[in-house]
């Protein structure tokens, strides 16, 4: 048997649900989180940190990027930092 963590998200990536468990197979494993999804939400699987499914649309770069310059300067920096 072998080590899966199953992510489930929301459509705005938050996650709802965190679970670590054994299964004999890939298949096994996803065949259980598509079994604990709800509509509307994706599911993720990973086994020893690579991911072996995912339902999830893929995100364009434009979707992420350009970082805000304001939520940077949000928080201190140390002592003789600047900006």
């Amino acid at each position: 048997m072998q080590d899966y963590e199953i992510r489930i998200s929301t459509q705005t990536g938050a996650v709802v649900l965190i679970a670590n468990g054994y299964h004999l197979h890939d298949f096994d494993a996803v065949r259980t989180a598509q079994k604990i999804c709800r509509a509307g939400e994706f599911a993720e699987i990973l086994r020893d940190d690579v991911c072996i499914y995912s339902d999830r649309p893929q995100r364009t770069i434009d979707q992420v990027w350009p970082i805000s310059r304001k939520t940077v300067t949000n928080f201190p920096l140390p002592t003789g930092a600047s900006h």
